[in-house]
């Protein structure tokens, strides 16, 4: 090095000392023992960070290959690619590549969809060896990759079949189609060519020589967008899953395509999942029989259409006590209220819904505001959008996954506050709910750019209003997002209720014990807001206390610039029995005094995020000791 500096600097060597040559040889010397010090440390804090990598990595290494085949095959639906992934987690080490192409299992998902090219078809067809495949074969293919795949000597290892083309391709793959295949599991059959069924054969042309002795294996079926069903001949009696999604309904007219269907349901006697959207009404004839559809071991019923033709088929099935039902209706007419409650009525009589009145399970309600500006294009004037939920959990702490009924009813238009829904809430078991949740669902942000019509108060509408008083059983009561404009409507009767009650007027919810108010601005001081609404509950209808008080995420309103979070909750202390605040609660001035003063100095910070203000000493009920337990319920308040 020494030497090397001295070539640098020819001139200058000859200014130097010999003592001044050894100074810098040593100067030099230590320099370079420092930075060889340097190195080892660094390489040493390397070789440790190696280290701990193994260590963290030390159980993924011993992870059996079996098992890191099935977790890889868990990604393989995680993208729109299919088994393709595997190309990229085949790169990431030498045995994972051995796993990898080890498995042919990865390999057998083909998507055969935009820009797929027939040497990735061959690629993946190589690799999966021997496996079963799954194939999803849709209108952006080549030709080389439709005959490939759709090829007869292939086709039987093919357990799991999409096909989302436009109708006049149907029927040039109709003969490999109409053929026996044993091994066939699942087939999804889409029309994606827009109203195809104008211009392209009928839809049953393509299938008139399928039978159910060519697929007997099959379990999941799937029909979408079609322009009109036909009479599937070819289900068997061992399909579990079957959904339909029509086009249009009113494409629908003739009575011989409407009883397909109904022929088509009777086939499939262990059907457990039905879905059916933009359904049309049964044909009147069927209307007036009393024969039901059997579908005893139906555990998932979804409906989505009109009011008039949903009602129809409630009347007409017969599901498991147990099954999961969801009905979405939309554009609401007054006429077909009344039938809608027959049919609800119908689907209770059949035996549906029995742990909703069971002494052993808690029936839960959740009504969530759903008022889109979507909604709002769609229907004119003012439109309401609602979800009511019913689920039910048990009351004796047996945490087995044994599945309850549950309803989740949407109901979409602007005659939501008829008064004929009354009907539809009688029928409805909410005299058995225990715990009710109102949820007002934000709208979009783009809301203010298309402002709608002032509608009044939600709470206002006769259909919640009916909807309410019929939980006379209710005791436990939660309003999200909502102003405290709400709580006196819950905890107070209103006026008309007291001019038209026969006797001394009850409050809402006479046992009620517990309110749970969750994002929401209140008014905590003086005599407005819930301390008003508490005492005149109190006062006004002798009603008990209410035994717990909780607010979560909420602000309140100051009434002087000295209250503090404690003195606002004290002016509760002798209207429930325990308050308790989760969250700290933001405390803000009234805009009036903001506006007199800029000044204002910060509230100080009152302790931790739960805290409780004052407890009775008298134990609560069953109902709430139980509450940990039922902590799987949606409307619970963790």
């Amino acid at each position: 090095m020494l030497e090397n500096i001295l070539q640098q600097n020819p001139v200058s060597v000859s200014t130097y000392m010999p003592t001044e040559r050894t100074r810098m040889t040593h100067e030099l010397d230590r320099i370079a023992a420092q930075c060889e010090q340097a190195i080892a440390m660094y390489e040493s804090k390397i070789a440790d960070l190696h280290s701990q990598r193994n260590a963290c990595f030390s159980r993924i290494c011993r992870v059996p290959g079996e098992v890191l085949e099935k977790i890889l095959w868990l990604l393989v639906d995680t993208t729109g690619d299919g088994s393709w992934v595997m190309v990229q987690l085949s790169q990431v080490c030498r045995r994972w590549r051995n796993v990898v192409l080890g498995c042919g299992l990865l390999w057998s998902v083909i998507v055969a969809g935009p820009e797929c090219p027939l040497e990735r078809v061959e690629l993946l067809l190589e690799r999966a060896k021997h496996c079963a495949l799954e194939v999803t074969l849709s209108r952006s293919y080549e030709d080389d990759v439709m005959k490939l795949l759709m090829d007869e000597q292939l086709f039987p290892r093919i357990h799991h079949l999409h096909l989302s083309l436009p109708g006049d391709t149907f029927t040039d793959i109709s003969p490999i189609l109409c053929q026996s295949h044993p091994a066939l599991r699942s087939l999804t059959l889409h029309d994606n060519a827009s109203l195809s069924y104008r211009r392209s054969p009928s839809s049953k042309v393509h299938f008139r020589n399928l039978k159910p002795d060519m697929l007997p294996a099959l379990q999941y079926l799937k029909i979408s967008a079609f322009g009109r069903f036909w009479p599937v001949s070819f289900v068997s009696a061992t399909v579990t899953h079957f959904e339909l999604e029509l086009r249009d309904s009113h494409a629908y007219s003739d009575d011989e395509t409407r009883f397909s269907l109904v022929t088509t349901l009777r086939r499939m006697p262990a059907l457990e999942i039905l879905k059916m959207t933009c359904i049309f009404s049964l044909p009147v004839e069927f209307k007036d029989r009393v024969d039901l559809i059997p579908l005893r071991r139906l555990s998932d019923l979804s409906l989505t259409g009109t009011q008039a033709a949903i009602s129809s088929w409630l009347e007409h099935l017969a599901i498991s006590p147990k099954a999961r039902v969801r009905i979405d209706c939309n554009g609401i007419e007054a006429a077909s209220v009344p039938s809608f409650a027959r049919g609800m009525r119908s689907l209770f009589d059949s035996g549906w819904g029995e742990d909703f009145t069971s002494p052993n399970s808690l029936l839960s309600a959740t009504w969530n505001d759903r008022t889109s500006e979507e909604a709002h294009v769609r229907f004119s004037g003012s439109v309401c959008e609602v979800e009511l939920s019913l689920s039910t959990t048990s009351t004796s702490g047996d945490e087995s996954n044994a599945q309850r009924a549950e309803l989740h009813l949407t109901l979409t238009g602007n005659l939501l506050v008829h008064r004929d829904f009354s009907e539809l809430w009688r029928v409805l078991p909410l005299v058995s709910v225990r715990r009710f949740n109102l949820v007002a669902v934000p709208p979009p942000r783009h809301w203010q750019a298309s402002p709608v019509p002032q509608q009044r108060p939600l709470y206002q509408h006769p259909s919640l209003t009916a909807c309410m008083r019929q939980m006379l059983s209710l005791q436990h009561l939660t309003l999200d997002n909502w102003s405290d404009d709400w709580v006196p409507h819950f905890l107070v009767s209103s006026a008309d209720d007291v001019e038209h009650a026969p006797g001394p007027s009850k409050p809402p919810f006479p046992d009620l014990h517990t309110l749970v108010l969750e994002r929401m601005s209140l008014q905590l001081n003086g005599g407005s807001g819930v301390k008003a609404a508490l005492l005149s509950r109190c006062d006004h209808h002798n009603a008990m206390v209410l035994q717990e008080l909780r607010i979560v995420d909420c602000t309140g309103v100051k009434a002087a610039a000295d209250d503090t979070e404690a003195a606002l909750l004290a002016n509760l202390e002798s209207l429930v029995g325990k308050c308790i605040l989760e969250t700290p609660l933001t405390v803000v001035n009234r805009p009036e005094e903001t506006a007199k003063s800029t000044h204002s100095s910060p509230e100080p910070d009152l302790g931790s995020a739960n805290k409780t203000i004052s407890e009775s000493s008298e134990p609560l009920d069953t109902l709430q000791s139980n509450e940990s337990e039922s902590a799987g319920n949606p409307i619970f308040l963790n």
